[in-house]
């Protein structure tokens, strides 16, 4: 158990280096997955508001 989270934390602190260093296109990639994660979560939040608004009626 512990093995694991050190080699998450090993490779999450590889991926703060490699983005740090990284090239404009992957910095631009990054802001892409990053948008359409939080465009995914209103989504869901809208859906679920959407499925009260239901529920009361």
């Amino acid at each position: 158990m512990r093995g694991t989270r050190r080699k998450h934390v090993w490779s999450e602190s590889s991926m703060r280096t490699y983005t740090t260093t990284s090239s404009p296109y992957q910095i631009m990639l990054q802001h892409l997955s990053f948008s359409f994660k939080s465009i995914s979560f209103f989504l869901k939040l809208n859906v679920m508001v959407l499925v009260s608004a239901n529920n009361n009626e």
